[in-house]
């Protein structure tokens, strides 16, 4: 989160960054060197470097326009709809359009090893996330819902994170009961309530749950997670 992160941690990153783009460049591989903007755009929005995050996002189209497969260039329009979500900059559903359009055209091409884990789940991901930045619960709630059901089941800290920002959202929408169903559920992704793993997650639910445990279904949820 912005101005929670030490400044040498966020020093390294940046020399990482930075290493992994002049070795991409000394390559010769302006897609490869995309993708660690894009990752950079990741760091840079989670650290509230908005406006360099969408500056990065712009680069590495720039740098591999009429030269990517359509999957990669969806990847990095993705991030850039996600920075520019935080910008609160509309244009960032004609990001996420585009980037779909482009995947679904994917198939055929020969995309490097990189790229394989990008597909339409993480696209219906970005833009359930974006609507939860911008405001928007009610569309939040049904693109969590729909990432949900395309990702792949054993990716477990995927699935809490967005049934978590499901929660959020019915939260969000006064819908008490389905927010404590949901959180359940990404407990249960983690390993249930004896798990390490949930540590974070277990405690940011129970504090947004905690107001409202005159609620049964919250209340039996929050005696679940004590």
């Amino acid at each position: 989160m912005a101005g929670r992160v030490p400044a040498d941690t966020l020093a390294d990153a940046e020399k990482r960054f930075t290493t992994s783009l002049r070795t991409a460049r000394v390559a010769g591989d302006n897609a490869l060197g995309a993708n660690a903007l894009s990752f950079w755009t990741v760091s840079a929005y989670n650290t509230g470097r908005l406006h360099d995050a969408e500056d990065m996002a712009n680069t590495a189209l720039a740098s591999v326009r009429g030269k990517a497969t359509p999957r990669v260039e969806a990847l990095l329009l993705t991030r850039r709809g996600r920075a520019r979500a935080h910008l609160g900059d509309a244009r960032c559903w004609e990001d996420f359009d585009r980037a779909e359009t482009l995947l679904a055209q994917a198939g055929g091409h020969a995309d490097p090893d990189w790229s394989y884990w990008f597909d339409r789940a993480e696209i219906l991901g970005a833009r359930a996330s974006s609507h939860r930045d911008m405001n928007q619960p009610g569309p939040a709630e049904a693109a969590f819902a729909q990432a949900h059901a395309l990702f792949d089941p054993t990716s477990e800290r995927t699935h809490a994170l967005y049934l978590t920002r499901q929660a959020e959202a019915h939260l969000a929408l006064g819908d008490i009961d389905a927010a404590a169903a949901v959180s359940e559920q990404a407990i249960d992704q983690l390993g249930g309530t004896n798990s390490a793993r949930g540590t974070t997650t277990r405690t940011n639910l129970r504090a947004q749950l905690t107001a409202h445990r005159q609620a049964r279904p919250v209340a039996d949820f929050l005696d679940l997670t004590a």
